[in-house]
């Protein structure tokens, strides 16, 4: 039987950005391999737990303010969830 050359598209991973919007691509982006990655950034007003939820990423990039709980209660949300604990932050 000849062999079979088989190629594989392999499609981009998604990153999701809460809270930092484009300022923070600068920074993230050399972490990234260019081509691997299709970045989606997520306001905080935007209800980022149910965006997650409803089109979960895998991995998120959470900018987020030492003074606030919020943030705080977010990660722990993340890390609670069954469907959310095994995406990389």
């Amino acid at each position: 039987m000849p062999a079979t050359l088989h190629t594989h598209r392999h499609r981009a991973l998604r990153v999701m950005i809460v809270g930092g919007g484009p300022a923070v691509l600068p920074r993230v982006e050399p972490l990234l391999p260019p081509g691997a990655y299709d970045v989606e950034f997520i306001d905080l007003d935007q209800e980022p737990y149910g965006c997650i939820l409803d089109d979960t990423p895998d991995m998120l990039v959470v900018c987020l303010k030492i003074e606030d709980t919020a943030s705080f209660q977010f990660l722990s949300m993340l890390q609670m969830d069954p469907a959310t604990r095994r995406i990389p932050v």
